[in-house]
């Protein structure tokens, strides 16, 4: 990789985390979940029917749960802000990778070499699962390999871009690609099992599932509780094979975490959606026009769980607003590297370590503006479009752009509607109003222009 490499130097301030990562760094592992709200995760209490995660739920119980975190509406630009720590209009992921448009450049230091630079050990790196970041122009099916992870097995888009199924599917290992037979989920945890068990310590760990992503199907018996035996297909009854999708994805996360035994105890886990639920598996109080691929809460509030060493108060929930871009200076705190010390001189970092949070849960926000990207070409290519969300701790303005369209904006009042049924720039807005409007738009273009 055409890349300069810096000298790294431990990162100085960041308290005890850093300290213990440069004596004895942690393990640390990712698990990335493909169009999963946190209105539908159980945990987070808002859904008129709940998806139970135990699994995660355990993590929860030991972790932190982060109940505003944000991503992008859809899952590139997001998987890029986790692998960069920076917005998507820095790296040029706006939408969906396909072919003809921005993929991840391996320009871009990603995670896996910020840590492969760590002393006194560099950590090894495996990546497994979706990875949705490459195309042809920067390696094709070599393209994770190449971004920098040591192995990579798993599949380059979404399953249902190929037409693709869960249980037939093109599988690449290290940029060989071979068809595959073998449930996804399962396959992916045995993947990662498999390399984790000879892979040496420190070790980071990325496993990205395609589940709940569609198509939807009912996943083998034994990896949920769902009955579907009397259901319609999921075309007519897509909410039980979503809910089927997501137990599995779970059971298949326990089994991966009991296989790191003893090392679970040395190793930080952070469980993050990409963006929200489908709009046809969807439920009260979301509606389908609020979820996946729109800027409602329901389209870009992930569920967010940081479990591990790194966490000071075990079962706790932190408010602060916070972004995917975030866990990429959270997992280089718990690795004790600076980023700074090691990336090319002026590259910017907008994603800020939840290790405060990790350490005093309760703390106020450090962010007081959160902001969500989207823009690019439409599908087919008729037309550019751009879209945002931004708020700070009350109200949240939407603005979407696109020629056709027009353009769109939208003010809420998140503390007193938090299901962004009131838009109060549907009438005439009052003075009040009206400026928080543009204080709002004032913020985003100052993150846009920074």
């Amino acid at each position: 990789m055409n890349k300069t490499r810096f000298v790294l130097t431990l990162w100085a301030g960041v308290g005890s985390v850093a300290a213990a990562g440069a004596a004895n760094p942690p393990n640390v592992l990712i698990v990335v979940a493909d169009d999963l709200s946190a209105y539908d995760v159980a945990r987070y209490g808002v859904s008129s029917d709940p998806v139970h995660m135990p699994v995660l739920d355990r993590l929860a119980d030991r972790g932190v749960t982060f109940t505003n975190a944000w991503s992008n509406p859809v899952c590139s630009p997001t998987r890029a802000c986790i692998q960069t720590g920076r917005h998507s209009f820095r790296t040029g992921v706006g939408f969906l990778v396909l072919p003809n448009t921005q993929p991840l450049d391996p320009s871009e230091w990603i995670l896996p070499e910020l840590l492969g630079q760590a002393t006194p050990q560099a950590y090894r790196s495996g990546a497994f699962g979706k990875w949705h970041l490459g195309n042809q122009t920067v390696g094709g099916f070599s393209a994770p390999n190449r971004a920098g992870y040591d192995v990579f097995a798993g599949n380059m888009t979404s399953l249902v871009d190929n037409q693709e199924t869960y249980s037939a599917w093109m599988k690449v290992t290290n940029g060989t690609p071979k068809p595959a037979q073998k449930y996804n989920t399962t396959d992916i945890v045995d993947d990662a099992i498999r390399w984790l068990s000879s892979a040496p310590e420190p070790w980071f760990c990325y496993v990205a599932f395609n589940a709940p992503h569609v198509p939807l199907h009912a996943p083998p018996a034994h990896l949920h509780s769902v009955d579907l035996t009397s259901v319609p297909p999921p075309a007519f009854a897509p909410r039980p094979y979503f809910k089927a999708m997501v137990e599995a994805m779970d059971t298949e996360m326990g089994r991966l975490v009991a296989s790191l035994g003893d090392r679970v105890d040395h190793t930080n886990i952070v469980f993050i959606g990409d963006n929200g639920s489908p709009k046809e598996a969807v439920v009260p109080p979301v509606l389908p026009q609020q979820a996946k691929i729109s800027f409602y809460e329901a389209g870009i509030r992930v569920p967010l769980v940081v479990a591990g060493p790194a966490v000071r108060v075990k079962g706790s929930t932190s408010e602060a607003l916070v972004h995917a871009v975030d866990v990429f200076p959270t997992v280089a705190e718990m690795a004790g590297v600076d980023p700074v010390a090691v990336l090319p001189p002026g590259t910017k970092i907008d994603g800020r370590s939840l290790g405060p949070y990790l350490r005093q849960p309760t703390l106020p926000s450090e962010r007081k503006i959160n902001f969500s990207e989207l823009f690019g070409v439409t599908p087919l290519g008729q037309e550019q479009f751009l879209g945002y969300a931004v708020r700070d701790e009350r109200y949240k303005l939407i603005y979407y752009r696109a020629a056709t369209a027009g353009v769109k904006t939208e003010l809420f009042d998140l503390w007193n509607d938090p299901n962004e049924a009131v838009d109060l720039l549907s009438g005439v807005p009052t003075p009040q109003i009206a400026a928080t409007r543009d204080r709002l738009f004032r913020a985003a273009d100052a993150i846009r222009g920074s």
